[in-house]
């Protein structure tokens, strides 16, 4: 018989983290989901940090499927941010290309809204233990698609409207 996530999670860190037993933190976790009703489902791992040890769904974020397309998303937000206030309008240039960073908070900001909910869906359904609506495949083809789409759109109105230079050498 496999484990699911919350299992293998839990197996893994109940020693560190000294976890109340798997089955008190399964009733403590369908307990709150199903007391969660219409609420926010995107933002269900911070009323969860109230029910369960914080440390543990910091751990289930981290086997959550599309976790490092948000990380990276997010991260590039913050530098691009960071580096516009304090530097301007800098510029980035990769071989012959060259861009400010601009296109870089745009492209950032197009990964983390296209992977964020992808992630909090899955992360939802490992720790209820049930498996996705669709497959894996079919979650990473709709997030690539959604990120092209988003990009270039976003891309193409900023570089129309001359808040992003690209060139080319």
């Amino acid at each position: 018989m496999t484990q699911s996530t919350l299992e293998k999670t839990y197996y893994s860190c109940s020693d560190k983290i000294r976890l109340p037993p798997l089955d008190e933190m399964r009733t403590a976790i369908g307990r709150f989901y199903q007391n969660q009703g219409g609420k926010s489902k995107w933002f269900n791992f911070i009323g969860l940090g109230d029910v369960v040890e914080f440390r543990f769904i910091k751990k289930m974020f981290y086997v959550s499927d599309f976790m490092w397309p948000s990380v990276i998303g997010f991260c590039g937000i913050l530098v691009s941010i960071f580096n516009l206030l304090n530097n301007g309008m800098r510029g980035l240039t990769i071989g012959n290309f060259h861009s400010d960073l601009v296109l870089i908070l745009v492209l950032s900001l197009c990964l983390f809204l296209s992977a964020y909910p992808f992630m909090a869906k899955s992360f939802d359904c490992n720790m209820q233990e049930r498996p996705p609506a669709t497959s894996y495949f079919l979650r990473l083809m709709k997030l690539s698609a959604i990120f092209v789409i988003s990009s270039l759109l976003f891309v193409s109105a900023f570089y129309y409207l001359g808040m992003i230079s690209i060139t080319f050498y």
